[in-house]
C-alpha cells in the first residue's frame, strides 16, 4: 500500500502556478478554478479520456485485480474446511462481483479505481490484522470497527462519484470509463446497503450476549 501511495502524482501546486501565470496572461483570474481542478483530480483521479493503462498505478491496479482470485480461492478453501465465511451470501456476492469490477478498472481504465484501490487495501490490511489476532488467540476489542471502516470506505466512494460527476456534468470534463464507474457505484450502494444490515445484526447479537452475560451472573450471584 505504501508503494501504490508513492506512485501518486506528485506536487498538484504545480498545477496551480501554471493555472495563474496562464490566467495572469489571458487577464482573467481563472489560476483558482485551475488549482481546484488540479486537486479535484489528485484526490479524485478523473482520467482524462485517452489515458492509457500504462505506468505504476495501472501495474499496482493490476496487481489488485489478480489478487481477486487469491479471495475466491480462500473462500473455496474455507468451504473445504467446513467453516464457510460470516455472511456467507455477502462473502460470496462481494468477492465475485468485486472480481469484475477489478477487470474493469483495467480494461476501461475506470476513473476513481486508484482512490478505491488505496482505501480497500487499507480495509484489508486492518481485517487480515483481526483474523491473525484471532487465529492467535487475541481477539481484539476493535471487531466492530472493521465493519465501520468498510462502511466509510462505500461512503467515500459515493462522495467521490458526486464530486466526478459534478465535473463530467457541470463541467463538461468527460473521464475515462464512465460506464464502468456507473456499474462500480451502484455495486457500492448495494455494498453500503448490505454492510449496514451486518453492523445491525452484529450491534444486535453483541446487545443479546451481554444481556445474557448480565442474567448469568446474576444468577451465580443468588446461587451463592
Amino acid at each position: 500500500m505504501v508503494l501504490l501511495v508513492r506512485s501518486l502524482p506528485r506536487r498538484p501546486e504545480a498545477a496551480c502556478a501554471k493555472g495563474l501565470h496562464a490566467g495572469l496572461r489571458r487577464g482573467k483570474p481563472d489560476f483558482l478554478a485551475q488549482c481546484r481542478l488540479s486537486l479535484v483530480r489528485l484526490w479524485a483521479r478523473s482520467e482524462a479520456e485517452k489515458t492509457d493503462a500504462i505506468g505504476p498505478l495501472f501495474f499496482w491496479s493490476y496487481i489488485y485485480y489478480l489478487s481477486k482470485y487469491y479471495e475466491l480461492l480462500d473462500t473455496l478453501l474455507q468451504m473445504a474446511r467446513g467453516r464457510p465465511p460470516p455472511h456467507f451470501v455477502l462473502h460470496v456476492y462481494h468477492h465475485a462481483c468485486v472480481l469484475m469490477m477489478a477487470w474493469a478498472w483495467c480494461e476501461y481504465q475506470q476513473t476513481l479505481q486508484f482512490g478505491g484501490l488505496i482505501f480497500n487495501t487499507a480495509v484489508h490490511v486492518v481485517m487480515y490484522l483481526y483474523f491473525f489476532l484471532r487465529v492467535i488467540g487475541r481477539p481484539p476489542w476493535w471487531k466492530p470497527l472493521v465493519t465501520y471502516f468498510q462502511i466509510v470506505q462505500f461512503a467515500t466512494s459515493l462522495i467521490c462519484f458526486v464530486v466526478t460527476a459534478y465535473l463530467i456534468l457541470g463541467e463538461g470534463r468527460p473521464c475515462k470509463g464512465q460506464p464502468a464507474l456507473l456499474g462500480n457505484v451502484l455495486f457500492n450502494v448495494t455494498l453500503l446497503y448490505q454492510f449496514f444490515g451486518v453492523s445491525e445484526t452484529n450491534s444486535r447479537a453483541a446487545s443479546k450476549a451481554k444481556a445474557a452475560q448480565k442474567k448469568g451472573g446474576k444468577g451465580k450471584k443468588k446461587a451463592e
